[in-house]
């Protein structure tokens, strides 16, 4: 397919939505959230079934005695190392775009807004590639925690609350994904503008 949004700005094309990527797309992703839909109800569902398992697992071990204490050193450092799972995260999303040929690839933290992204500027997608950018890192590390989880039953608590850390962070990406899927048209292109902050989403008319 055309990656150059110059190919799509004629009359055959027209923009559906614009999603802007600064103080608001906290907002943005609130809203979504709020929306049902299968990806953010899956998402919610998620974090539930994964929250109650780490409640079973701490209660099914103090009742063979085991020490509350190791579970709580766990269960914090699994938060934080959530916390750092983060520039991974945003790696395996560049990993992606390199594997559809994006050549440059751009990473924006802001940590006191704690707002992050990894972006291709100018770069068109369609919807199902799109779709795949977004959910691929959530599925990669999702898959590691559960068989680190597994090898190492030992420090179970520790890999599914790193876990929780990380899919609570990964809610942008749902709700880019829900809002995308709502647009409900498949011959849907998204590109990212970098000199305005702006997702950009488009179709044929």
């Amino acid at each position: 397919m055309e990656r150059s949004p110059a190919h799509y700005q004629n009359g055959r094309f027209k923009i559906l939505a614009k999603v802007n990527n600064d103080d608001t797309f906290h907002d943005f992703i609130g809203t979504q959230l709020k929306n049902s839909s299968f990806s953010i109800n899956t998402y919610f569902a998620f974090l539930f079934v994964l929250t109650c398992a780490l409640i079973s697992i701490v209660i099914y071990r103090f009742f063979w005695h085991h020490p509350i204490e190791l579970f709580f050193y766990q269960f914090v450092l699994g938060v934080l190392l959530g916390i750092f799972l983060v520039p991974f995260h945003e790696l395996l999303h560049g990993m992606y775009l390199k594997i559809l040929g994006c050549i440059s690839i751009g990473f924006e933290w802001n940590i006191l807004k704690f707002r992050y992204s990894c972006f291709s500027n100018q770069f068109v997608m369609s919807k199902k590639e799109y779709h795949h950018f977004l959910i691929t890192p959530f599925i990669i590390i999702t898959i590691i925690s559960f068989f680190l989880a597994c090898v190492f039953s030992q420090f179970e608590v520790l890999f599914l609350s790193m876990l929780l850390m990380h899919s609570s962070m990964s809610a942008g990406d749902f709700a880019l994904l829900s809002f995308s899927s709502r647009l409900n048209r498949n011959s849907l292109f998204i590109y990212y503008d970098n000199k305005v902050k702006i997702t950009v989403f488009m179709t044929d008319k």
